[in-house]
Formats: C-alpha cells, sequence, structure tokens
C-alpha cells in the first residue's frame, strides 16, 4: 500500500516521502492511483520511448511500413520535427506545405512512388481548376519536391524489398534502416531518447518470432515494446 503510506506523508505538514523500485509497472500504478486524489509525483524514472518525440517518429515509420505511404501518414511524418530526409528540417518544413498543397491532395495513394506522381501533379496544378496554391508552385519548387519525395521514396525502399513472411529480425532493420534516412541531417535530437530506441531496434535485429510475422504484427509488437521501454 505504497500509496496510502505516500498520501500520509503529504497530508504531514514538512514531511516528504519517495518510492524507490526498480519495477517501472509499480512506479505507474502507485502514480495512477495517488492522482485519485489529485496529487501528481515526481516521477523521475524517465518516460516511456513512446512518449518521446523519437518514439513516435519511430512508430509512424513503423505505422508506414504496415498501412502504406498514404497521403495522411506522410503528411505526417513531414510535419514531425524530426524529420529531415539528408535535407535539413527547415527545407522540409518550407516544402511540406506545397507537397501537402501540390502532390498529396491531387494522389491519395501513389500507384508507385511518390516522386513519380510529381509530374502528374504538376500537370494537374496548371489546369485552370486547380487549387490556387497549387498554381502558385515554382519550377524550382517542383523540383525540390520531387528530390524531398525521391528521399522519402528511399527511405521506404528497406520495407519494399522485404517479402510477406519476413522475419521479425529483416523488419527490425528495415525499420533502423528507413528511420536512419528519415532523421538523416536532423540536429537537436534526443540522444538518450535515440540511443535507448536504437538498442532496441538492435535486440529485435537478432529476435526470433515464429513463422507469419508480417508488418501489422510487427507494427504491433513494436507499439507495444515503446510502451514498456525507457
Amino acid at each position: 500500500d505504497r500509496q496510502l503510506f505516500l498520501r500520509e506523508a503529504l497530508e504531514t505538514p514538512g514531511r516528504t516521502a519517495a518510492v524507490v523500485t526498480p519495477d517501472r509497472l509499480i512506479a505507474r500504478r502507485v502514480a495512477a492511483e495517488l492522482r485519485r486524489f489529485d496529487i501528481e509525483i515526481d516521477d523521475s524514472g524517465g518516460m516511456p520511448l513512446a512518449r518521446t518525440s523519437i518514439g513516435v517518429l519511430a512508430r509512424l515509420v513503423a505505422t508506414i511500413a504496415s498501412d502504406g505511404a498514404g497521403a495522411v501518414n506522410v503528411a505526417a511524418l513531414l510535419a514531425h520535427p524530426l524529420t529531415a530526409l539528408g535535407l535539413s528540417r527547415s527545407r522540409v518544413e518550407a516544402l511540406a506545405p506545397a507537397i501537402e498543397i501540390g502532390v498529396l491532395r491531387a494522389f491519395g495513394r501513389p500507384d508507385g512512388t511518390w516522386a513519380s506522381r510529381v509530374a502528374p501533379a504538376r500537370e494537374l496544378a496548371r489546369a485552370t481548376h486547380a487549387h490556387p496554391a497549387a498554381r502558385r508552385i515554382t519550377d524550382d519548387e517542383w523540383l525540390k519536391i520531387e528530390d524531398a519525395l525521391a528521399r522519402l521514396d528511399g527511405a521506404f525502399a528497406p520495407f519494399a524489398v522485404l517479402e510477406s513472411t519476413a522475419s521479425l529480425s529483416d523488419r527490425a532493420r528495415a525499420h533502423r534502416a528507413a528511420l536512419d534516412v528519415v532523421i538523416a541531417g536532423v540536429e537537436g535530437l534526443d540522444e538518450e531518447g535515440a540511443s535507448n530506441l536504437f538498442e532496441l531496434l538492435d535486440r529485435l535485429a537478432y529476435a526470433e518470432a515464429p513463422p507469419g510475422f508480417d508488418a501489422h504484427n510487427y507494427a504491433a509488437l513494436f507499439d507495444r515494446l515503446l510502451s514498456e521501454t525507457m
């Protein structure tokens, strides 16, 4: 009844108390119980990877590998603050609105690669009924859009070559390769969070799983591990 002892201590002026445990599940349960009494505690054990910026991005990469690079997923990827694609974050931020209005809205899901959709999207933008913002995209911007989307396509190429029967370890290696391309060039990466995430992916790269471990199984497992890993 750790939470009762903590509550009693907090109700006594001048007293302090702490729970020391290596078990993160116990720590979360104690914190949750105390919230019932409107008591928020300082959990110094860190946060799950799922709540870190790099964890959110890694989960999105796994989702795209599982559900496909549809327009909504690609827009979310471009909006993430750690997506740089070997360029720079400021460059991706500047291009993202034009990519969305010029390409993603024209093709909700590409037939092939996103880079291959740039030429037909450019033709659509020249039509009289095209969105005014799409019509204002310059020739130079179209070239930069194509380059950025080619980089994005390349990031997910490791997943594209996997067979449906690919192993857990193969999917983890593809995941790491894709994430490396997505964050290439970004500044301000949380070194501790990134280190923990890459360590998790490295462990998965040498893990074993029963046959039939498809992309959806991998995404579900990865999501669960992110929530349990600090």
